[in-house]
């Protein structure tokens, strides 16, 4: 099975029970057969020019950073560039994860 996890931060930018959480349950899932892939928007910690890159052995894709204000969230205007729908497209996850 594919699986595609989604948490807001993850490992090594940022260090809490959440992400690790996220990559022991990849991990775990890997040992059992199971393809997962952790997905994250860049932000202040997290550079944007790396892409993608591996943590322990599980990969992990960058997207581009989510720009919304306050009141686009809340009236359900905000919107995200195509990078996260083209990353569906190419992976076909039989799972997408969120985490929060």
């Amino acid at each position: 099975m594919r699986i595609m996890h989604l948490p807001v931060s993850f490992l090594p930018y940022y260090t809490g029970g959440k992400e690790v959480f996220v990559a022991h349950l990849a991990a775990e899932l890997q040992k059992m057969g199971h393809e997962n892939r952790v997905v994250v928007h860049s932000d202040s910690r997290i550079p944007s020019d790396i892409g993608q890159y591996e943590y322990d052995g599980i990969p992990v894709s960058i997207l581009p950073p989510v720009r919304v204000t306050h009141t686009q969230y809340w009236r359900g205007e905000a919107t995200l560039d195509d990078s996260f729908e083209r990353l569906l497209r190419q992976y076909r996850p039989d799972v997408v994860h969120f985490h929060d």
